[in-house]
């Protein structure tokens, strides 16, 4: 198969799950880079699907704070308790989680605060996975053949960001602002709108 066929058949990592979950998002100068060391990741080492469709590079980016995020009130309840930025620290350490179809790449998070706001979380949502039974943050770069591992380099990233992002059973995106920013927010739409 020539590499423009293979390339063709790039999916990209967008799944639909059975529960809610909550991410921390990438800002879009950070997602640029990351997707940079995800175009250095050949082709052939990217994991193939049954149907030999490529698996592949996660397509956005993100760190996820907390699967199983579920409940109709799961907005309300994250709101309640995600009252501070967090502060991320992309290491330029990869690890891997490692299955029977591939090897998950992906890069080490240095953050108490994803830490701190998981626990939390885990007090008020009983959804636990005992594959996931210790919280280890991290962002997914690819999907790549059983025992397959990347050569990439890059520097550690730090960031913070005063959202999270909340992925709904439903399929629906909602951004969770910490309180002071949402009502910042508020007070900025608010003066908008009395100006008109």
């Amino acid at each position: 198969m020539n590499i423009k066929k293979l390339a063709s058949k790039i999916i990209l990592a967008a799944e639909s799950y059975s529960h809610g979950c909550l991410m921390a998002p990438v800002p879009e100068i950070i997602y640029e880079e990351i997707k940079e060391i995800s175009r250095s990741i050949p082709i052939e080492d990217l994991a193939l699907e049954q149907n030999n469709t490529i698996h592949g590079i996660e397509s956005r980016p993100h760190i996820t704070i907390m699967y199983g995020t579920d409940g109709d009130n799961s907005y309300e309840l994250i709101k309640n308790i995600f009252n501070k930025p967090l502060r991320i620290k992309l290491t330029n350490v990869i690890e891997y989680f490692d299955n029977d179809d591939a090897s998950v790449a992906h890069i080490k998070i240095d953050s108490p605060d994803l830490i701190e706001l998981n626990k939390k979380l885990a007090e008020i949502f009983p959804f636990k996975n005992p594959k996931y039974s210790v919280y280890k943050p991290h962002m997914t770069l690819a999907y790549l053949k059983p025992g397959k591992r990347i050569n990439v380099d890059f520097k550690p990233i730090e960031f913070e960001t005063k959202y999270a992002v909340l992925s709904t059973q439903q399929n629906e995106i909602k951004n969770i602002y910490i309180n002071d920013q949402e009502d910042l927010i508020k007070k900025i739409a608010k003066s908008i709108l009395k100006r008109k």
